[in-house]
Formats: structure tokens, sequence, C-alpha cells
């Protein structure tokens, strides 16, 4: 999509947010997580939900009985507050439509599209091109024997991260249908699609203009690299993760450094939480990935945890670097 959060039409996207507010009243309440920490004093975390008043469930109650609940207790709730539809309606509205730019010394009211960056933005966008997929995108989702395979299973996978879409199907009719649908555009959703920025596997041309083709044994989407044949799922290795010094871009140049008062806290947290992402679950599973592809993404992201780790400890002064006990001993998962 071509600048997806500046050309959402703030009208059409407000009637979706209305059109999913079904309840008249809706029940926020704050509740508290205390979780224990073997000899360490106990962490305590604060949490609000929010669900429509009629025929709730209570929050703690849904919350004990979520994954990880072990070694937990779950407090509240502490407060509770009512909210009427018409007040969350004024709000969102207030938050897209009150949105101000500065360029100098002049303030401008952004008039398309959705402040980018706030706490709400992917949010409203992920539920706005929902609404495209359902309206644009329906014939997708058409069970029918010509869209299935022998199993009786869909012959493709759609998907989406925000504005991103990727479309894996055995039809060719129905991937060459997708990319017309988007390459024209929907202007009622401020959808543009640069034909640049599209990408096939195939050799395709839409309206007269060809569709950029990859030609690679794996296709790239949002940072992975997925096999066009075996569908297994790999990290892009697109940029290097070298440490040292003067070998391009590096480690390093992804990095926050926290220069704070516990800089060991900092780094542990740091280190872990890059790890766990590197770790997500679709590089380990072995449902899809062969046991080759698993212990390749393996090493990879035990790999890429070092040299993050290193980088970051380079970037520390040398007062304020952790000790090597602390690397050692506590580079672990709590």
């Amino acid at each position: 999509m071509s600048a997806c959060f500046d050309t959402v039409p703030q009208a059409k996207l407000l009637d979706v947010v209305a059109a999913l507010l079904a309840s008249e009243t809706y029940q926020v309440e704050q509740h508290a997580v205390v979780k224990a920490r073997g000899g360490a004093p106990p962490r305590v975390r604060f949490f609000s939900k929010g669900c429509a008043a009629a025929g709730r469930a209570p929050a703690a109650c849904e919350a004990g009985g979520a994954a990880g609940a072990a070694e937990r207790v779950f407090v509240g709730p502490l407060a509770r507050q009512s909210v009427r539809r018409q007040q969350v309606l004024e709000s969102l509205a207030s938050h897209v439509r009150q949105n101000l730019v500065r360029l100098g010394k002049k303030y401008f009211v952004q008039r398309r599209g959705i402040p980018q960056g706030s706490v709400v933005s992917s949010l409203l966008v992920n539920v706005f091109y929902g609404r495209l997929e359902a309206e644009v995108l329906g014939w997708e989702r058409e069970a029918s024997s010509s869209s299935t395979t022998a199993d009786g299973k869909p012959d493709y996978l759609l998907m989406r991260l925000i504005d991103d879409f990727l479309l894996v199907t055995t039809s060719r009719a129905r991937a060459e249908a997708f990319l017309r649908v988007l390459h024209r555009g929907v202007p009622e959703y401020g959808v543009v699609v640069k034909p640049e920025k599209s990408l096939a596997n195939f050799a395709v041309s839409i309206d007269g203009k060809p569709v950029p083709r990859c030609d690679a044994s794996t296709f790239p989407y949002c940072g992975l690299a997925i096999d066009v044949r075996s569908l297994e799922i790999r990290k892009e290795s697109s940029r290097s993760t070298a440490a040292a010094p003067g070998a391009g871009s590096t480690a390093a140049d992804a990095l926050t450094v926290e220069f704070s008062s516990a800089p060991g806290r900092s780094f542990q947290r740091k280190a872990l939480n890059a790890f766990k992402i590197r770790m997500h679950a679709m590089f380990i599973d072995s449902a899809f990935n062969s046991l080759e592809v698993v212990a390749a993404n393996l090493y990879a992201g035990f790999r890429e945890a070092a040299l993050r780790m290193l980088s970051y400890l380079r970037c520390l002064p040398a007062t304020k670097r952790p000790s090597t006990k602390l690397i050692v001993g506590k580079s672990h998962f709590p």
C-alpha cells in the first residue's frame, strides 16, 4: 500500500468502528498481576481489561485461566469504570479528526489519514483493512469446489500485517485476480498500490504493466524468507549482523542503548526480549519446517543474540558494562 496511515479516509474509518461497537455500555476494570521471582521482590504489573457490560465474565477469572498463570497471583478488580458507546465514538473521532501537525511556526489539522505512531493507530488500520478484506476481497474467502483441494481444504492462504498482504495459492487465476483488485485501487478505502512495491514469484502483468518478479528460492515477506516450494520459514538475512567495526551495517545499528543507573538489568532485559522475538514459534515449528531448517533457525537465533549482546556491551562505557558473571551466569530465561 502507499502510505496507508496517510490515505485512510477518516469518515469511512469512523463508520467501520461504529459498526463494530454493538453494545451501548462497556466496562473497564483494572487488575494487578503479582509474579514470584525466587528470592527477589515480587514483580507487580497492572493491566486494564474492557468488555461489553452485558453478559461479561469477571476479568480476573479470565486472566487466571490464561497460559503462563503459574506462580502468579491475580488481584482485582482494583477499579471499575463504565463507558458509554457514544463516549468511545467521540473519543476516537477526536483522536482521528483533531490531530495537529506543526510545520515551522504553523499548525495544521490533519484532514486525511490518521496519526501514525499513536497507541491505537495500528489497531484502527487493522480493523479498517479487515473490513476491506471482507467487502472487497470477500471472493477470496468463498468456499466452493473450485477453491478447495481434493481433501476439502482451501487452495489459498491470505495473510496481512497492517497493510502488507501475502497471498499463497496454487491457483494462478486467483493470484492474478487478487493483483488486479489491489493494483486498480479501492478509492472508498483510500487504497493505492504502488506496482513497483508488489512482488510475485511468477511472470504476470496487470493492465499491461509487469509486476516485479522474485526468481529466488525464497519469497520475502515482512522480514521472513518463505520457501516457495515447501513453505518453510526462515528469518530474512538481508542485513549483516556483524559486530566487527567497519563491517558495514552492523547489529549495533539496530540497537537502542540505555545509559541508566542499572545498565546490567537493562542489558539482560533487552538481550532476552530480542532473543524471544528471534525464537518465534514459526521458526522452530516442525509441523511445516524440516528439522534441518529448525536447527538452522536455532543456530541463527543464538548467533544473532550473541552478536547483539556483544554490540550492546561495546556501546556502553567501560565503567557501565555488566560483569562477566552476570552475562554468563544470568543470561537465561527467568
